[in-house]
């Protein structure tokens, strides 16, 4: 059974420009076994539309040890045209510090919503 994590990654309102999100620590909720292995997935909605000059975005989750320099974990598939998507990812493993990152490309990038969000077997939260 995968839990819904409360607070998403990132939300993405009507943007034209790559973005990265808040980066969080993920911690276990109270009521969460303090020992328990968690398998956590990432949930990517993405609306893109507009652009030219083969506009693409995608987004992407990156983890990190020291909220400095981040490593790509996982993607979603790429849009290049008008279009949306919702994904799942596989699990994936984070470390101590994990954010989300819309990555657009194109001559004349396309303007995006949407947002990503985790979801885990185990209670966690996301702390800022």
């Amino acid at each position: 059974m995968f839990y819904p994590v409360p607070k998403t990654l990132q939300t993405i309102t009507a943007v034209a420009v790559s973005t990265n999100g808040t980066a969080y620590i993920p911690v276990p909720k109270e009521d969460a076994e303090s020992n328990a292995i968690t398998k956590v997935r990432a949930l990517f909605y993405l609306d893109q539309s507009g652009g030219s000059s083969s506009p693409t975005s995608k987004l992407k989750i990156q983890t990190s040890v020291d909220a400095v320099y981040w490593a790509d974990v996982v993607e979603s598939s790429t849009l290049t045209t008008t279009d949306s998507l919702c994904e799942e990812s596989p699990e994936i493993a984070i470390g101590p510090y994990v954010r989300s990152a819309l990555v657009l490309s194109g001559g004349v990038a396309p303007t995006c919503t949407g947002y990503v969000c985790l979801i885990c077997t185990a209670p966690l939260d996301l702390v800022s």
